[in-house]
C-alpha cells in the first residue's frame, strides 16, 4: 500500500473514524489505477452524513469538510444532460482549487 500521511483540518478533525475512511477511499482509487495518492487533484466523499474533500498539500493528504459551489456549467449531452456541475470547496478557507 502507498505510504502517505493524512492531515485533518480543524473542521474535519471532530469526526471519529475519518482517517480510516480516507485511507479506504484512497485505497479504492489506487485499485482503479491511480499512480499515487499525492497525484490526486482532489477527491470528495460522504461520511457520516457530511461531505469531505481530500487533496495533496505539503506532501500530505489534507482532509477538510466541504460544501458544493455551482460551477456555472451545464452538461450538454448524455444521461446527465442539463444538470449543473458543482465543485466541492473546502470549509477551512484555503481551498486548493483556488491555486
Amino acid at each position: 500500500m502507498a505510504d502517505y500521511s493524512i492531515h485533518l483540518t480543524d473542521t474535519a478533525a471532530a469526526n471519529a473514524g475519518l482517517e480510516q475512511k480516507v485511507r479506504e477511499e484512497i485505497s479504492q482509487l489506487l485499485e482503479y489505477g491511480l499512480a499515487a495518492p499525492l497525484d490526486l487533484i482532489f477527491h470528495s466523499f460522504d461520511y457520516e452524513g457530511a461531505e469531505f474533500i481530500c487533496y495533496p498539500r505539503d506532501g500530505k493528504m489534507e482532509v477538510d469538510t466541504c460544501y458544493r459551489e455551482d460551477a456555472g456549467v451545464k452538461v450538454g449531452a448524455g444521461q446527465f444532460k442539463g444538470m449543473s456541475i458543482s465543485l466541492p470547496r473546502g470549509d477551512s478557507g484555503d481551498d486548493p482549487l483556488d491555486h
